[in-house]
């Protein structure tokens, strides 16, 4: 074998799983995880320094790296900023 180019997550227990059932979740490749995502952004966004270029760049590279990810992965860096500190 090789590297595979996409992995998958199946996040159901095999005994709840009907045959009919397809629960695969594609998993990206980033290093960082939507928890971790959602803590930078909120991060650059509350920043004294906010207007700065260089928080304007973290925060671009932040959503371009969203963007690089399956569709999944923006999903939970949403519902992760949504449930931050609360």
């Amino acid at each position: 074998g090789g590297i595979p180019e996409k992995l998958y997550l199946d996040l159901e227990p095999p005994k709840l799983r009907g045959d009919h059932q397809d629960r695969k979740y594609e998993l990206g490749d980033s290093l960082l995880g939507p928890y971790d995502v959602a803590i930078l952004l909120q991060a650059g966004l509350v920043s004294a320094m906010k207007n700065s270029t260089v928080v304007q760049l973290n925060q671009r590279m932040l959503l371009d790296l969203i963007a690089s990810q399956p569709k999944s992965f923006a999903i939970a860096v949403l519902a992760e900023i949504g449930t931050l500190g609360g």
